[in-house]
């Protein structure tokens, strides 16, 4: 948590870490439906992310058919979305 999204973890595949409203957070942390984690980190957002991460936000619809967004970091920016990374906390499900 203290140090944010792992550039190191995400060079392989797409290259890209994955974020999403909470309850896009919730459907992958669902032991039944995502089987990432048993929980999932809350990041709070400094004033400006929205818009300066607006080209990587996509719409997502859960498994219980709520609207959300995703977004798809690129590695070169996950370090400027550490940056802009308020509060880290941790959310068990």
């Amino acid at each position: 948590l203290r140090g944010g999204l792992n550039p190191a973890t995400h060079v392989e595949g797409d290259q890209s870490a994955y974020t999403g409203t909470e309850n896009v957070a919730r459907d992958y942390a669902n032991p039944k439906i995502g089987g990432y984690e048993n929980g999932y980190v809350k990041y709070d957002m400094a004033p400006g992310f929205g818009n300066e991460f607006a080209q990587y936000r996509f719409p997502y619809v859960t498994t219980s058919g709520e609207s959300g967004f995703e977004w798809q970091i690129p590695l070169n920016m996950i370090d400027r979305f550490n940056e802009l990374t308020v509060n880290r906390t941790w959310i068990k499900w």
